[in-house]
């Protein structure tokens, strides 16, 4: 769907507004075209000498059928954009900047070449077919949701993103690029890591790492405020993983005992009960009680591991 609107007429004050000699950073046609689109759209439109527009005011275009985006490209936008669930193949024409949230979800974008360069609220590209984040935004406020995608790296992600980060359900092997620092909860269930290395140093709640192909959770950070949830891995260790966190969830692994689990918790939720601190866990699951475990995998991986847990049980029966 091409793009479409009443046009408004110029009033005589602006037909006879005096010749600017700011030079031009925006062709006067689309300067034109964009005041009068988002006039129409309700938005209060200030517009710069050089061409370049300050619209205050939320943009809603979603489930439009629209294939492409009218040239916003120089507009700041004082307020939320969402053109969520449409047909568009590419950002190009969006705002460069977005003080509120902007959604592009459910489209059939593959980049994010076009995006706004800073988002204050939060960014959200998911269920589209996107393959790398290069292009997006380099700063988001709030949330940044790329889940639903076909992305096989995270590099073009901002280093930290305040509110949470969720690329679930791609198809990442690997979560170099990832933020380092998330304010709020990480999310890379459902894809194909085997390993945690390069993911964050820190999160402010949650840490969702489900349904993976994790071989151990070497690089989990060290204390997660809420919940870790490692379920659905095939793990055959827990080592590595953090040492303090309120809700652990490692249910459907091939765990043999919960050796390694953290030490300080108020829940774990395992194929071998439910408990409420270390303590309150028959002996016969936690065997092992090794820091030298955790390090091991860290410094040699899976195969130190259970090098260790045998010589554990031959020194214990």
């Amino acid at each position: 769907m091409k793009w479409t609107f009443a046009r408004q007429a110029a009033s005589p004050s602006q037909s006879a507004a005096p010749a600017v000699t700011v030079p031009l950073a925006v062709p006067p046609g689309k300067t034109r075209a964009a005041e009068a689109y988002l006039t129409w759209a309700g938005l209060k439109v200030i517009t710069n000498p050089d061409g370049t527009i300050e619209a205050r005011g939320d943009l809603d275009i979603g489930a439009k059928n629209f294939e492409e985006l009218l040239d916003l490209s120089f507009v700041t936008l004082i307020g939320n954009f969402n053109c969520s669930t449409n047909k568009l193949t590419s950002l190009e024409g969006a705002p460069c900047v977005v003080t509120g949230d902007f959604r592009c979800a459910n489209n059939l974008l593959t980049s994010l070449t076009g995006a706004p360069r800073r988002v204050g609220g939060s960014f959200d590209c998911s269920n589209n077919q996107i393959t790398s984040l290069e292009g997006g935004p380099a700063e988001v406020g709030q949330q940044y949701r790329c889940a639903t995608n076909k992305l096989t790296t995270l590099k073009g992600a901002p280093a930290t993103v305040n509110w949470g980060f969720e690329c679930e359900e791609n198809w990442l092997t690997t979560l170099a690029h990832a933020p380092r620092h998330v304010g709020r909860s990480f999310n890379c269930s459902d894809n194909l890591l085997t390993s945690l290395e390069y993911g964050p140093e820190t999160v402010g709640s949650n840490y969702i790492c489900k349904g993976n192909k994790l071989v151990n959770l070497a690089h989990a950070p060290r204390i997660v405020p809420y919940m870790f949830n490692c379920a659905e891995n095939g793990l055959e260790t827990l080592a590595g993983g953090p040492e303090e966190v309120k809700i652990f969830a490692c249910k459907r692994n091939r765990l043999a005992s919960l050796a390694g689990a953290p030490r300080r918790f108020e829940e774990l939720v395992s194929d071998f009960g439910t408990f409420r601190s270390w303590e309150h866990i028959p002996a016969a699951h936690r065997q092992l009680d090794d820091a030298g475990v955790r390090d091991a995998v860290t410094l040699h991986g899976t195969i130190a591991v259970r090098r260790a847990l045998a010589l554990k049980r031959n020194a214990h029966p």
